[in-house]
């Protein structure tokens, strides 16, 4: 099975191809930019690189999040239009599973990935292994930075932009009882993205297009002000 994956859940922005377990390339822009501004771009190219055409793609992957709001919606719109105009398969897989399941080979006994979500806060989940696989060990959640080392566990292997950002601090509470993943491992790789498609696929859990969502966890400033003053959102 041929699969494109896409992420734009963060800064980076990041398009793979796979055929089975192979990945045929990959293509990784971390210049902090609109990802509107070049992610058909980057599609072309690396469907050129790959010495394909769109009509050779089985199915297509994209990150749902949690991560950039603006940057979520992109990629998900991306990949609607894309399974619009092909009729073929999407799914959608977590940036939490991408970045734990990105750094899997790396060691530590436990892996803690964690999103920037800007205004102190994270987004993040815990994974340990067993038998050789990641496996998630709790939800998805907004975490402030107070309470940036509640649930780590001693081993844990730090990864994403929120441990980047918050690495000092992490280090001033927790010391040499957690490690941080290099620098390449804070940015979702959409070939993992690829390799967490092809299991959902090979489980018969793909979506059509109308079914993915973005996993914000946090509301919206608008949703948030809305509430805070008791308004409707206008009709128009």
């Amino acid at each position: 099975m041929i699969i494109l994956a896409l992420d734009t859940s963060g800064t980076g922005c990041s398009v793979a191809v796979t055929d089975g377990d192979a990945l045929v390339s990959e293509v990784n822009l971390l210049k902090n930019q609109t990802h509107s501004k070049h992610v058909m771009v980057m599609i072309d190219d690396i469907l050129r690189l790959s010495g394909m055409i769109l009509a050779d793609v089985d199915a297509f992957a994209v990150c749902r999040g949690p991560g950039s709001f603006t940057g979520l919606r992109i990629g998900i719109s991306t990949i609607q239009g894309l399974v619009t105009a092909t009729g073929k398969r999407a799914v959608s897989v977590s940036s939490l599973d991408a970045l734990a399941y990105g750094a899997g080979a790396l060691p530590g006994s436990y892996l803690c990935p964690m999103i920037d979500a800007r205004k102190d806060e994270i987004f993040s989940a815990q994974y340990t292994r067993k038998c050789g696989t990641v496996i998630r060990t709790s939800g998805e959640r907004l975490v402030g930075r107070g309470d940036l080392c509640m649930n780590l566990e001693d081993g844990s292997l730090l990864i994403g932009s929120g441990a980047f950002r918050y690495r000092d601090e992490i280090l001033n509470r927790m010391g040499d009882k957690v490690t941080f993943a290099p620098e390449s491992f804070h940015h979702v790789s959409a070939a993992t993205v690829a390799q967490l498609a092809r299991d959902a696929f090979s489980e018969n859990q793909h979506e059509i297009f109308t079914d993915i969502f973005p996993s914000y966890i946090r509301k919206s400033d608008a949703e948030i002000n809305q509430a805070k003053h008791g308004r409707q959102t206008p009709m128009v």
